[in-house]
């Protein structure tokens, strides 16, 4: 798996952020690649290397809300007997802060498992640190099923293979072409663009 250095969440959290999925070019499709930070990095939600344009109050809402998804724990996902035909979107927990813009970057938990498999891919609860991403950079399961998502809330994604990574699935990541991914995304912070 492709590793460098995490990216700055500076608007939120104004330090580092472990983890990303980002996406490659291939053609003109987006076939993302998990992205990991050195081992040795730590997250700090409330820094106090946060730029002056970040407020105490945005440095204070991001730490709690980590605090609560953190409580709340990793999820257990039951996968579809079927493979899905459509993106199915459900929230699992309705958040109460910022609602996503698709233009947005995201601070989120998650896990991915394989629907074919039932096993587990990813997970950003695994490693012990949230990721970061632009929406419009992964696969377009997320790019569609994330905005409209609140702050704070969980959401289970369903996301068919042609809005996953269709036939050219990352080597060594246990998925299959095509195959049908879910997804349960914890939502920490959001900076819209």
């Amino acid at each position: 798996m492709l590793r460098v250095p995490a990216r700055s969440f500076v608007a939120l959290v104004g330090s580092v952020v472990i983890g990303a999925l980002i996406a490659g070019a291939c053609g003109s499709d987006k076939i993302p690649q998990a992205v990991h930070a050195d081992a040795g990095s730590t997250i700090a939600l409330a820094s106090t290397t946060v730029p002056s344009t970040v407020s105490a109050q945005a440095q204070k809402e991001a730490q709690a809300m980590y605090e609560t998804i953190t409580k709340r724990g990793k999820p257990k996902i039951t996968v579809p007997a079927a493979p899905a035909t459509k993106l199915e979107i459900t929230d699992l927990v309705v958040g109460t802060g910022e609602v996503v813009k698709r233009s947005a970057t995201v601070l989120a938990h998650y896990v991915g498992v394989d629907q074919k498999t039932g096993k587990q891919f990813d997970a950003s609860w695994d490693r012990g640190q949230p990721a970061t991403f632009p929406l419009n950079q992964v696969i377009a399961g997320w790019t569609n099923g994330i905005p409209g998502m609140k702050v704070g809330g969980r959401r289970e994604l369903v996301i068919p293979g042609d809005q996953a990574y269709g036939a050219s699935p990352p080597s060594g990541s246990g998925i299959g072409p095509n195959d049908t991914l879910v997804f349960v995304i914890d939502l920490i912070a959001v900076q819209q663009g």
